[in-house]
């Protein structure tokens, strides 16, 4: 009588690849928390433009929209403060950087933890108007 056939050993089989990490938060959720941020950060230099709207610049009826740049690290300092579009009144241009290094001492709020980046660069119209 024939012997059985030995079963071949089944090949043992390849370990899957290693998934990539999903990321921590969903791009929405990425968006959505970058978005309150930057709407917090412009409410707060609006209510220091309105608060500290030059004198002179009140009295003369002088209006204009400055805008400036900087770099914010994710522990909320700013760095890299910019004038890059003058009103075209020198007041309001030194009123505008003077909200950023004196009334916010250079910094806001640190990056919520939805928020990875390593640092944001951000470009801001500061709008000085009279009602």
């Amino acid at each position: 009588e024939p012997k059985p056939e030995p079963k071949p050993e089944p090949k043992p089989e390849p370990k899957p690849e290693p998934k990539p990490e999903p990321p921590l938060y969903s791009a929405a959720q990425v968006a959505s928390a970058e978005q309150q941020y930057l709407s917090a950060l412009r409410d707060e230099i609006v209510m220091h433009a309105q608060n500290t709207y030059p004198r002179r610049a009140k009295r003369r009826n002088i209006e204009g929209i400055v805008t400036i740049e900087f770099t914010l690290l994710p522990n909320g300092n700013i760095t890299q403060l910019t004038l890059i579009k003058s009103s075209g009144q020198r007041l309001l241009d030194q009123a505008a950087i003077s909200i950023i290094q004196e009334r916010m001492n250079n910094h806001f709020l640190k990056f919520p933890k939805e928020i990875e980046r390593s640092n944001w660069k951000i470009k801001v119209p500061v709008n000085y108007q009279l009602n």
